[in-house]
């Protein structure tokens, strides 16, 4: 066969072979498993849009801009891309969280508001934050890879990788640079209240841009340290988007590949080695606290508060060089087996079909690995540190899987755009089809699953209730089934309650557990008596669908002894009922699933759906179904 054919013969058995395995990591028992697989398939898809849509405009401004300029001019205008890639993200997260000065009413009624208000801007943050950092890492890459492909760097072959070397500090520092400005621009943008803190909304606004910020300078650094490291280990300097050219690809020894693996396990230690740092560093750090707090000495409280902000710059720096260490062990793992594919003469001198074996391989291996970091993490043996490392490893795998398949999936760009009259605009309709067509389903259905931990039971409340259609009384029916079940614990109530009583133990004391069955009976009884009530239509005042939203009960009329006042048929009736519960649960106690209502007084004589004071405690939340299941 041609290497046409063993191409599509390895695309069409490796995909089905991928997806195939995907399905049993995201459905499987252990739930870090499932958590992990989640976390993996998110980061590849963001990946690959944000490869995607850098290298297609990056190609727009170098074909109608930059051909037959010096490279001088290019990396100015390098340069300028990235810049306006770091702006709009700054830009874009200040907007989403209702950032700057005139937005303070908005800003208190979305944080007083009804929690999914505050769960919409969380999601848009993220998203828009993971994309915009990655397509801004990668253009940090393209502006200092060009630095390192001036003459002075790569002529000499013996001092130019310690030339290229060079870069790496001069990246560090222009990135802490932009960072200082923005975070003083973002500063003089937050309004500050007259305790002179900042509310909930900016805090969220100032953490999604620094892990952005961070993940832009990790991304840019580890690039840049493995392009000097494979110039120094294979002799050939690859071009600024890390391709080496003509047959220098396909001519790595074995002895080059492991030295290239070994690189990565440097790289890995590195990681967990200032993990192990971070944590001794936040543990001192709460011993001075609490110390200081004992003594009750305000000069020493001062002192432990100036150490508090010291820490604060320590720890920025050392997430940076934690996710540069990670991504470094990415890029070395992704570079060492496309030469050892290369080595084995397997794939022949056909780029797209190497392309297409690595992806292929890659994400095998890498799904696969899932597993042994898992137990890894779970074994009594490993400390801390060593789980938070496999968290960052977890995220060098995204890279991994989702570069690789950028790359196979641009070669296939490259050819099918090559039959068109218009090349480059070819391509960038295709990577624009792509991008629309994942970017989406990514946000609505894969980023919730890590978000908003739907990796735990395999679903999203919010979803659910958000898919039920009050008009369809068989939806209905399979709703109230589902509540049943979530309510009764299901065939894992008696395994639940065991394993609920091992973990009190006998330093449990009667109190807790006379109010966990307490509330557990009343639990029960309330939850019968709803569904009794949603069966014979009599529910109270704030759910009957013949009043508005928050407004006056209208006099009830008897109609078959119903007690609702004109309802068409009982089937309507129903619908209603449900559809109006399913929404006060979304809005007054984050229970995404199922109308479980009861009335209640509190202090002041109000109503409130059952389980939501409940829930509020943190004893009675341990014990009894959380948040997590209704």
């Amino acid at each position: 066969a041609d290497d046409v054919a063993v191409a599509i013969s390895a695309t069409l058995l490796g995909s089905i072979a991928i997806v195939m395995m995907l399905y049993y990591l995201v459905n499987w028992p252990d739930p870090d498993i499932r958590r992990y697989s989640y976390e993996v398939i998110s980061s590849t898809v963001s990946i690959f849009c944000a490869v995607l849509l850098f290298q297609t405009f990056n190609d727009l401004i170098h074909t109608y801009l930059l051909e037959g300029r010096p490279l001088a001019i290019s990396i100015i205008v390098n340069f300028i891309h990235q810049l306006g890639w770091f702006t709009g993200l700054q830009f874009l997260l200040m907007l989403i969280s209702k950032g700057g000065a005139g937005n303070e009413k908005k800003r208190e009624q979305i944080i007083e508001g009804p929690p999914d208000q505050m769960e919409a801007i969380e999601m848009n943050l993220k998203c828009w934050g993971v994309l915009l950092s990655h397509i801004t890492g990668f253009a940090a890459i393209n502006s200092y890879g060009a630095i390192q492909q001036l003459h002075w760097f790569k002529s000499d072959p013996e001092k130019g990788p310690f030339r290229c070397l060079m870069v790496v500090p001069m990246a560090l520092v222009g990135n802490l640079l932009v960072q200082y400005v923005s975070d003083k621009i973002r500063k003089g943008f937050q309004v500050t209240q007259e305790d002179d803190e900042i509310d909930e909304l900016e805090k969220r606004w100032n953490e999604e841009v620094e892990e952005a910020e961070n993940d832009v300078s990790g991304l840019a650094l580890s690039f840049l340290v493995n392009q000097s490291l494979r110039y120094w280990i294979g002799g050939t300097l690859a071009n600024a988007e890390g391709e080496e050219e003509g047959e220098s690809q396909f001519s790595h020894t074995t002895g080059q590949v492991m030295k290239l693996y070994l690189w990565a396990l440097v790289f890995l230690a590195c990681t967990v080695g200032l993990l192990l740092y971070g944590q001794h560093r936040e543990e001192a750090a709460k011993q001075r606290e609490e110390a200081a707090a004992e003594s009750g000495n305000t000069d020493e409280q001062a002192e432990a508060a100036e150490e508090e902000e010291r820490a604060k710059k320590i720890e920025r720096f050392n997430e940076i060089f934690i996710a540069g260490f990670s991504m470094s062990f990415a890029w070395s793992v992704f570079y060492g087996t496309r030469w050892a594919w290369s080595a084995s003469q397997i794939c022949g001198n056909n780029a797209t079909l190497l392309g297409v074996v690595l992806a292929v391989s890659l994400s095998g291996a890498c799904f696969l690995s899932i597993y042994f970091l898992d137990k890894l993490a779970d074994a009594e043996f490993t400390p801390e540190a060593v789980d938070n490392a496999i968290v960052q490893m977890i995220s060098a795998i995204g890279i991994l899987v989702g570069f690789s398949w950028e790359q196979s999936f641009d070669a296939a760009v490259a050819a099918l755009a090559s039959r068109t009259t218009n090349p480059h605009m070819a391509k960038l309709f295709l990577a624009l089809f792509s991008v629309l067509l994942l970017a989406p389903a990514w946000k609505q259905y894969i980023l919730p699953m890590v978000i908003q931990n739907g990796w735990r039971f395999g679903f999203i409340c919010t979803h659910v209730t958000r898919n039920l259609d009050p008009q369809d009384q068989e939806c209905i029916t399979e709703y109230e089934k589902m509540i049943e079940h979530l309510c009764s614990l299901g065939e894992r109530k008696k395994e639940i309650k065991r394993e609920k009583q091992n973990r009190q133990g006998e330093h449990a004391s009667a109190e807790i557990r006379g109010k966990s069955d307490e509330v557990t009976a009343r639990w029960r009884r309330g939850t019968e008596k709803v569904m009794g009530m949603i069966r014979k239509q009599q529910l109270p005042e704030e759910l009957n669908p013949a009043n508005g939203e928050g407004g006056p009960r209208a006099s009830p009329k008897p109609t078959g002894g119903l007690g609702f006042a004109s309802v068409a048929s009982k089937a309507s009736q129903r619908s209603q009922v449900v559809s109006r519960a399913a929404g006060l649960l979304g809005r007054n106690a984050s229970l995404a699933v199922g109308a479980i209502f009861r009335r209640s007084e509190d202090k002041q004589g109000a109503d409130r759906p059952i389980g939501y004071q409940y829930l509020q405690d943190p004893t009675v939340g341990r014990e009894y179904l959380k948040v997590d299941l209704l």
